[in-house]
């Protein structure tokens, strides 16, 4: 059973979280369940109160096994390295803003650059002189044998482009890879 309390903690209002197991073996998943269930009363909060903060939530389990409660308490002791778990999941997103991004913006990281620049320019009417501008990138990268690469490339600008356009985007690619991709 789950009870959800509405309480203070200190000045601050929030939930206690009380997930009553009734289980007698520890559950090694349990700190994914917990943070699934915390998550979902956060997007439950935000989309009844039209996205104001949300309370603090204190999860707590109640264990009834009759043996020591020996799994994982904690979601980042699931990840082979729980330090960095913690910091990727803890600290802000890491955010790339693809808004201006050109051609200039890929030098020296040709994948990375390459899949950001193409979705800087995605919406425009026209992306072939986009696909142009960046054709050297696309060739360094074919030479360099990875066609699954380009593959990922072309399916995202071909998802994108307007029905009537999708040859000419394989044809231009067709043009600039080496023989064994076209």
């Amino acid at each position: 059973m789950d009870l959800l309390y509405s309480v203070k903690f200190g000045q601050d209002e929030g939930y206690l979280v009380l997930l009553l197991e009734h289980q007698s073996t520890a559950d090694y998943k349990m700190p994914l369940r917990v943070q699934k269930y915390v998550l979902r009363i956060c997007e439950d909060y935000l989309t009844k109160n039209n996205n104001v903060k949300i309370p603090l939530i204190y999860p707590l389990i109640f264990y009834t096994g009759e043996t020591k409660y020996n799994a994982p308490l904690s979601l980042y002791s699931l990840f082979n390295n729980s330090e960095l778990a913690k910091k990727f999941l803890t600290e802000p997103i890491q955010l790339i803003e693809t808004k201006g991004f050109t051609k200039e913006d890929i030098r020296g990281r040709y994948y990375a650059g390459l899949m950001t620049y193409f979705m800087a320019h995605i919406r425009q009417k026209d992306i072939f002189p986009y696909i142009k501008e960046v054709i050297e990138f696309i060739t360094r990268i074919s030479e360099q044998g990875n066609i699954e690469f380009i593959e990922t490339i072309l399916y995202y600008l071909t998802d994108r482009v307007d029905y009537e356009k999708v040859d000419d985007v394989f044809a231009d690619y067709g043009t600039v890879v080496i023989p064994e991709h076209k």
